[in-house]
């Protein structure tokens, strides 16, 4: 089933204002405390979420000016643990504030990348919940819109719980 413009505007506006549900719980004070997502901060969380987001971005981006993909921003033979690691380390002393910033803004600029592709992208979620299969100049890929920001939004509600 493809999804239509109108179906993915809503979704992002849904996501982003659980998102907004989820930051209104965390107090300011245990920002930079370890246990949202194992050992990682909240901060940390939103840098690793916003990292993620940018490189889907980057991609929609690239697709609706008829680009080709561009190149992943980590450096080549790096696995998930590792490509998380660099993240962390990119944003290391970025504030909360900054990073709690651009993590909203993404939702806005994911959106709006998402309405502009063209038909051609043709995005269909996937089995994963909030991943979609969509085309670019390169081929077809899968990208997260909405999935993994979910799993760490149950992540820090558990860890929000715990106290």
């Amino acid at each position: 089933m493809t999804s239509t413009a109108d179906d993915l505007a809503g979704r992002f506006a849904t996501e982003h204002a659980a998102w907004k549900e989820l930051l209104a719980k965390v107090p300011r004070d245990r920002m930079d405390e370890s246990g949202a997502m194992g050992s990682w901060t909240f901060t940390e969380m939103v840098s690793h979420l916003a990292a993620w987001r940018r490189r889907a971005i980057m991609r929609l981006e690239a697709a609706v000016r008829g680009e080709l993909r561009p190149s992943n921003p980590w450096p080549d033979g790096m696995d998930d643990d590792a490509i998380n690691d660099w993240f962390r380390e990119q944003d290391e002393g970025r504030s909360a504030d900054d990073l709690l910033a651009e993590y909203d803004a993404s939702f806005a600029r994911m959106a709006a990348a998402v309405a502009a592709l063209p038909p051609s992208a043709n995005p269909v979620e996937s089995d994963t919940p909030g991943y979609y299969h969509w085309n670019d100049a390169n081929g077809s890929l899968e990208s997260d819109f909405f999935g993994h920001m979910r799993g760490h939004v149950d992540d820090a509600e558990r860890w929000l719980a715990g106290r």
